[in-house]
């Protein structure tokens, strides 16, 4: 018979692996309800299978990349704790349209005044995404698109970071205006999409009407990425996701 100094590695194994299964006995996957191994003295804890297992990690990281991707401020904008009201124009439209943004192929853009809760909206939506493992970013285009020199980038910085993402969410449209050459990077960013990936995904959001970008090559990019196209008895269904969410604005009545 061996001694333990003559044994290899994998004769080592075998002999702990035996001694542990000695160990362990019928259970559950206390997610699931999957029949699994677990260890006697742990038959009361909370025992997993590996699909959950793998479950439980892939959540995790999925919640990273959520803290990654998106600002503190704004993480606990969520579809539950947003309210549909009925004394804000197309409120229900545009909660409808961000709800289903994640199976729908085409793009997003809602308008309207400070304080509408367009953020909200997308910010849900990109949350919704995440957590279905998309490949999201978020662009606020008052922000990083305006200060992307003080930032030391270059146009093709931006490109590269949000030309190619599988789902781009845009922010803030027409908050500080349209007259520099932030427009151009934008129809840049929207005509790559359009070439190279071959997408429509885009949610935007705007403080200003469409047309008041002032730029009619961007005009014609979202116009085209927010529209679909569909069948029906009589001819084409054609469905434009443009909305103007109109109101009052939510941050001041919740300071006064």
């Amino acid at each position: 018979m061996k001694n333990e100094q003559s044994k290899t590695l994998s004769e080592t194994l075998i002999d702990i692996n035996a001694k542990y299964s000695a160990f362990l006995i019928d259970g559950k996957c206390s997610i699931c309800g999957a029949k699994i191994k677990v260890h006697k003295n742990f038959i009361n804890e909370k025992n997993t299978c590996e699909k959950c297992d793998r479950d439980i990690i892939e959540k995790q990281e999925r919640i990273k990349r959520i803290e990654f991707n998106i600002p503190l401020g704004y993480r606990h904008m969520t579809f539950d704790n947003y309210r549909v009201d009925k004394m804000t124009k197309n409120s229900d439209v545009a909660f409808s349209i961000a709800r289903n943004y994640l199976v729908r192929n085409e793009g997003v853009y809602l308008y309207g005044a400070p304080g509408q809760d367009k953020t909200h909206l997308m910010i849900a939506s990109m949350q919704m995404c995440i957590l279905s493992g998309k490949n999201c970013r978020l662009l606020n285009y008052s922000n990083e698109l305006r200060n992307y020199k003080n930032r030391g980038w270059t146009k093709e910085d931006i490109f590269e970071k949000y030309a190619n993402c599988k789902y781009l969410f845009i922010d803030d449209i027409g908050a500080t205006g349209t007259k520099d050459d932030t427009v151009d990077i934008l129809y840049g960013i929207l005509q790559r999409r359009i070439e190279i990936l071959k997408t429509k995904k885009v949610f935007i959001t705007a403080n200003i009407p469409l047309a008041d970008i002032g730029d009619d090559r961007v005009i014609s990019r979202i116009i085209g990425m927010c529209t679909s196209y569909g069948s029906r008895e009589d001819g084409i269904e054609k469905e434009v996701n443009i909305v103007e969410i109109g109101g009052k604005d939510k941050r001041l009545e919740g300071a006064l």
